[in-house]
């Protein structure tokens, strides 16, 4: 009698946030972020109930940017020091040809919002933190410009 391997499969889903720093009145960019982040405790809660089927989960709603610079541990349940948030201004559940597997978050701090020197930043369902990430290095945002922040997530 043969005998068939049983093979387990984990997925694992990972974080990427990118930040672009545009001037407003020339479009140009003046700085540039990519950073992979940690997925919080909660934010995997989320993740497994999504996963199952639940639909009483609040859907992703905000990213916020922050000056704090305590490095992220999974029982972060909110940013060291926030500074500014802004709503997603569109979550695609799922991405498109190779980017199938992702999910993808993005939110835009207007000029006057989120001024100063940006050391953190977290994606939030709710009031609640699905993952966070300290800048490094930091962005300084003066008035007149405009922040892109974007979360990737890949399973």
């Amino acid at each position: 009698m043969e005998h068939n391997n049983l093979i387990s499969d984990s997925v694992m889903a990972k974080g990427v946030f990118s930040a672009w720093l545009i001037q407003s009145d020339s479009l140009l960019v003046i700085a540039g972020r990519r950073i992979d982040n940690l997925i919080v405790n909660e934010g995997k809660k989320w993740l497994a109930a999504r996963a199952a089927g639940s639909t009483g989960q609040q859907n992703l709603t905000a990213i916020a940017v922050g000056t704090g610079n305590a490095a992220p541990v999974v029982g972060d349940t909110a940013l060291s020091s926030q500074l500014a948030s802004a709503s997603l201004v569109r979550v695609p559940w799922q991405g498109f040809g190779t980017d199938s597997h992702k999910i993808f978050a993005r939110a835009f701090f207007d000029t006057d919002e989120a001024v100063g020197t940006l050391a953190e930043a977290g994606l939030f369902f709710g009031s609640v933190l699905f993952s966070r990430v300290l800048i490094s290095p930091t962005i300084s945002k003066p008035s007149g410009s405009i922040l892109v922040c974007q979360w990737e997530i890949s399973f």
